[in-house]
């Protein structure tokens, strides 16, 4: 299913030049977004992306009403927020902490020479942060 949604939010993506300022077929857009809303947000950070890459495109449109304008930050904050519940859990599946919420310490001692270096994880599909490993910072 995942590959069926990727693909429809990939033609939409490419056909939105030949859409232009067009309002009703912009709706349409939105409407279609909203119903695959709830699939989206479960499917992943790939299709996520996809489906913020059309909203961001839309959003350069400088010939939307103020309804449409409301709909696509809407969509934008779920499609964040989904985002980010996707990274957080790859990493909660790693046993990662991201080092936005690791603990930090002022002392200034030098480690000792066994602990662990925090480094940069790159995980497919989705790059994050550096990281904590085992608690070290």
């Amino acid at each position: 299913m995942e590959s069926a949604i990727l693909i429809v939010l990939q033609y939409v993506q490419t056909s939105l030049p030949l859409i232009g300022v067009n309002s009703s077929a912009i709706n349409q857009i939105l409407t279609m977004l909203i119903s695959l809303m709830p699939i989206i947000v479960n499917l992943g950070p790939v299709v996520i992306n996809s489906a913020n890459n059309i909203i961001t495109a839309l959003q350069s449109s400088s010939d939307l009403t103020d309804d449409q304008i409301s709909t696509l930050a809407a969509l934008s904050a779920e499609l964040d927020t989904a985002y980010e519940a996707s990274v957080m859990a790859y990493l909660a599946s790693k046993k990662v902490t991201p080092a936005a919420t690791a603990s930090t310490t002022t002392d200034t001692t030098e480690p000792a020479a066994e602990e662990p270096v925090a480094t940069q994880v790159t995980a497919s599909p989705v790059s994050v942060p550096a990281v904590a490993i085992d608690g070290a910072v």
